[in-house]
């Protein structure tokens, strides 16, 4: 496993139109951070709310949270630095008799653990081929394992 540090950036957002959450995650992840998500909460005085929390590389840190505050109503960010821990990971292309896709390798220690599709190429072959995403999944798996 390999290890490194990064940054969590979190905020609540209780004031915001929800359509407006999709562009700002696509901006975040356009403009380098390693994960975003959105959970559910609820806030002082029963508010429905979402809390974004962004994962990034210390050197982006500044930039991200930036983008948070003119993106969204946040009026302010909390973050802190964590530790993780991941398998090594390299994409390769490989043959299907659905074509070829990207897939990405993960390993530990050498020794090749797992190989996750790419989302995206799943889909093209999907609708290119007529079967279900989820069909095309487990040829790829099958076939690139």
């Amino acid at each position: 496993m390999e290890r490194d540090e990064v940054r969590v950036v979190e905020t609540n957002i209780d004031d915001m139109n929800p359509e407006l959450l999709g562009f700002l995650m696509e901006r975040l992840l356009d403009e380098g951070a390693l994960d975003v998500a959105f959970s559910p909460l609820q806030m002082k005085k029963n508010r429905p709310a979402v809390k974004l929390t962004v994962i990034t590389i210390p050197s982006l840190l500044d930039h991200l949270c930036r983008i948070i505050l003119l993106e969204s109503t946040a009026i302010g960010v909390r973050h802190y630095p964590a530790e993780r821990l991941t398998l090594a990971r390299h994409m390769e292309r490989r043959e299907t008799s659905l074509g070829r896709i990207r897939v990405k390798v993960l390993s530990e220690d050498g020794v090749v653990v797992r190989v996750a599709p790419e989302f995206e190429e799943c889909r093209r072959l999907a609708l290119e081929s007529g079967l279900s995403l989820a069909e095309v999944y487990r040829i790829v798996q099958r076939e690139t394992t």
